[in-house]
C-alpha cells in the first residue's frame, strides 16, 4: 500500500480531492499517478481491495479507480464495497476489452460512474476525471446548502412559532389590563357618586336652608 502525492504545504493542499488507484500491477499505478500529477488532485494507490478498503475506512476519498482484474476481490466485488461503504465516493472501472461481461455486473452491483479501457488516454481520463469532482463537488455543495436551508427554516419556524406565543401571551396580558382599568374605572365612579352624596349630606346637615331650597 503506497502513498502517493500527499503534502502538507497550507491549508489548499489538505483540501484536493483524494483519487484512489487500485491496481496489482504496480507499472500501471506508476503510470496513472504520473499522469494524474498533472491535475490538481492527491493519489492513494493500493495493490489489493483489503488495502483500499483500509485506506477507504481511514480516509475521505472522492473517487476510486480500480482494475477489474485482481487477486482476490475483483474490481466489480471492490467496487460493490466501496459503494456500501461510502456512497458518495465516485467509481471508475479499469478494464480490459475482454472483461464487458465482468464490467456489465460492476455496472450493476457496483453501480460504477465509468468504466475506462486498457489503454487508456491520459488527456482523456484527466479532463474526466476534473469534470466528474466538479460535479461530485457542485453535488456537495448543493447539499450543504439544502442542509443549511433546511435548519434555518426549522429555526425560522420555531422563531415564529415563539412570538406568535409571546404575542399571544402580550394580548391576553392587555386584555387583562384593559378589564382591570375598566373594573377600576367603574370602582372609581361609585366612589365619586358616594363622595357626592356624602358632600351633599354634610351640607344639608351645616345650612337646613340651602338643602331644602335646593330640593324645591
Amino acid at each position: 500500500m503506497v502513498f502517493a502525492g500527499t503534502t502538507s504545504q497550507g491549508q489548499n493542499q489538505a483540501n484536493k480531492p483524494v483519487v484512489l488507484i487500485v491496481d496489482d500491477e504496480e507499472n500501471i499505478l506508476k503510470a496513472l499517478t504520473r499522469s494524474l500529477g498533472r491535475i490538481d488532485v492527491d493519489v492513494v494507490t493500493a495493490t489489493s481491495a483489503g488495502d483500499a478498503l483500509y485506506i477507504l475506512e481511514n480516509t475521505d476519498v472522492d473517487l476510486v479507480i480500480s482494475d477489474m482484474r485482481m487477486p482476490g476481490d475483483d474490481g466489480a466485488e471492490l467496487l460493490r464495497q466501496v459503494a456500501d461503504r461510502s456512497p458518495n465516493t465516485l467509481r471508475f472501472l479499469l478494464t480490459g476489452h475482454s472483461d464487458m461481461e465482468s464490467t456489465i455486473r460492476a455496472i450493476n452491483e457496483g453501480k460504477i460512474h465509468q468504466y475506462l479501457t486498457k489503454p487508456w488516454d491520459d488527456v482523456k481520463l484527466r479532463k474526466l476525471i476534473e469534470e466528474s469532482l466538479h460535479t461530485r463537488l457542485l453535488e456537495a455543495r448543493n447539499q450543504r446548502l439544502q442542509a443549511e436551508l433546511a435548519a434555518k427554516s426549522t429555526q425560522l419556524e420555531e422563531l415564529n412559532a415563539s412570538l406568535e406565543k409571546r404575542v399571544e401571551d402580550r394580548t391576553e396580558e392587555l386584555k387583562l389590563n384593559a378589564r382591570l382599568l375598566e373594573h377600576a374605572f367603574s370602582d372609581l365612579q361609585k366612589s365619586y357618586g358616594h363622595v357626592l352624596r356624602l358632600a351633599s349630606s354634610l351640607g344639608a346637615l351645616r345650612e337646613p336652608g340651602a338643602a331644602e331650597a335646593a330640593e324645591s
